[in-house]
Formats: structure tokens, sequence, C-alpha cells
């Protein structure tokens, strides 16, 4: 029991250190297109209970994002940087041996994921404080 406690744990702090890295500016137009699309791939990994589905669901938003004009529509491709898209640090993360071999794991990731973008602005401030 005590392993699943610390496994938990362990994803909410990756979820909100990615969320802190790839939207640390102020909430933006794009809060509402990120809610829905966090809240699409919940819905994706616990009906398909696959992760190869799941990153090609996320690969698909991805492209077609992409072709998106209007910049508030484009969630998974923002990028830091030369860093990997945000879409892809989560297909990473997803595939990660800690993630990987449990959906469940996958599920709770991306539930602590879109928690943590809701509350990003907090976050923010908890960091800033801490340093």
């Amino acid at each position: 029991m005590k392993r699943d406690t610390i496994t938990i744990d362990k994803l909410v702090r990756q979820a909100e250190a990615i969320v802190l890295e790839y939207f640390s500016g102020s909430a933006s137009g794009k809060d509402t297109t990120g809610n829905t699309q966090l809240s699409n791939a919940i819905d994706v990994i616990v009906q398909s209970k696959s992760v190869e589905v799941f990153c090609n669901w996320l690969r698909y938003q991805m492209a077609r994002e992409r072709n998106e004009r209007n910049e508030n529509k484009r969630f998974w491709i923002t990028q830091k940087g030369s860093r990997k898209t945000f879409g892809e640090r989560v297909i990473d993360e997803v595939r990660r041996p800690s993630c990987a071999s449990d959906v469940e794991n996958i599920t709770h990731f991306l539930g602590f994921l879109r928690r943590a973008y809701i509350a990003r602005e907090y976050l923010k401030g908890q960091k800033e404080d801490s340093q």
C-alpha cells in the first residue's frame, strides 16, 4: 500500500513540474482549450485502456493544432525554447515504466496534469514563495 502512495505522490509532482515548465505565464485564452483537451485525454485513456491508442490520439491532436490559425487553440504543441512540445513531453511521461505498466497510473497522471493546469497560477505563486 505504501508503494502506491509514493507512486501517486511522484505522479502529482511530475504533473505540477511539467505544467509549470510549459505554462508558467499568466492564464490566457488557452484555458478553455487546455481544460477541454486534458479532459478529453482522460476520456481517451479510460475508454481505450491502451497506451498506444492514447499516444496515437495525442499525435493526431498535435497534427490538427499545427494547422490551427487561432493561437489560443494550440495547446498540445505549446513549446518552450527548443524543447519538446507539451504533447511530446506527455507522451514521454506516459511511456515511462512508472506509468506505462499501469493504465490506472496514466489516468491518475492525466488527472493531476489537469488539476495542475487549472491551478497553475497558484502553483507558480507557491514556487516563488519557496525560493
